[in-house]
């Protein structure tokens, strides 16, 4: 196994770090490999440019003989619940059947529990030879990462910043097709954000499960400053779903004439990359 794109050793490195990773495999729907690599399993690295190769992972091998194979990849399990208040962990390590791996739904946990990642992908094992298998490990969250600009030469505050239709607490583990959707507003800086004279306060993250909107109403981020009410549209770059490994990037330059401009984007998110050899 050579991991790339992950940070096995910082744990404050949240969005890159990966502590264990789950693999799972089906031939025609029965289970041919489960298993949990973690600790001495995975190699430590710190970056994104370090590369380490295990060689010989005696867990990766699948016993079914040749074939087309489903495999599923689960980072950061531990600590995470299910919405039946169960341990994913344990969950997982009990799945036999495809259709309810694909079924589990999980709770939205807070940034002291590794991020949960996940992905799926169909390959083809000759029997008695090595495949090498290379993933992107897909976050289940998706992020929000707000700047803003002060150029009015006094201390500013935004107070009451909210994300309409965002507020989803629950979430698929496999990454779907059918994206919830929420009518509560997301509230992620609850302190209001105070901004010094001519400086910039940048990366104000949050992160929040992918949702969907229908109708006319789409997605939009208010807040209040100077005793004013101030609102922006986000449909117009997320269109219709703020999908899970994306990034909406809010700059926000506060003007000496007393009015806020908005800069919305879509930007993305460096995928966390994993070759996987050894499955034969």
């Amino acid at each position: 196994i050579v991991t790339r794109g992950i940070n096995t050793t910082t744990p404050t490195e949240y969005e890159d770090y990966v502590k264990t990773l789950r693999v799972i495999a089906f031939k025609g729907g029965t289970l041919a490999l489960n298993e949990l690599l973690e600790g001495d399993d995975i190699p430590e690295t710190s970056g994104t440019e370090d590369e380490v190769e295990l060689i010989g992972v005696e867990k990766l091998k699948v016993g079914n003989g040749g074939g087309a194979y489903t495999f599923y990849f689960i980072a950061n399990e531990e600590g995470h619940t299910t919405t039946e208040n169960a341990n994913l962990s344990q969950v997982l390590a009990e799945i036999t059947s495809e259709n309810d791996l694909n079924n589990i739904e999980v709770n939205f946990t807070d940034k002291n529990t590794p991020m949960l990642m996940s992905t799926h992908q169909t390959e083809y094992i000759e029997e008695g030879v090595d495949k090498s298998i290379t993933i992107k490990l897909v976050r289940t969250v998706a992020k929000i990462n707000l700047n803003v600009i002060n150029e009015t030469h006094q201390e500013q505050t935004l107070t009451d910043i909210t994300f309409s239709k965002m507020d989803v607490q629950t979430t698929s583990l496999i990454e779907g097709s059918e994206l919830p959707s929420s009518e509560i507003s997301f509230s992620p800086y609850t302190d209001g954000i105070t901004v010094p004279a001519d400086g910039r306060i940048g990366d104000r993250i949050a992160y929040i499960f992918e949702s969907s909107v229908t109708g006319d109403n789409g997605y939009v981020m208010s807040l209040e400053w100077n005793n004013k009410q101030y609102s922006e549209s986000l449909s117009g770059v997320l269109g219709a779903e703020f999908k899970r490994n994306t990034e909406l990037e809010i700059n926000i330059t506060l003007k000496q004439t007393y009015t806020p401009e908005f800069t919305v984007l879509v930007v993305a998110w460096t995928p966390i990359d994993v070759d996987v050899p050894a499955f034969e």
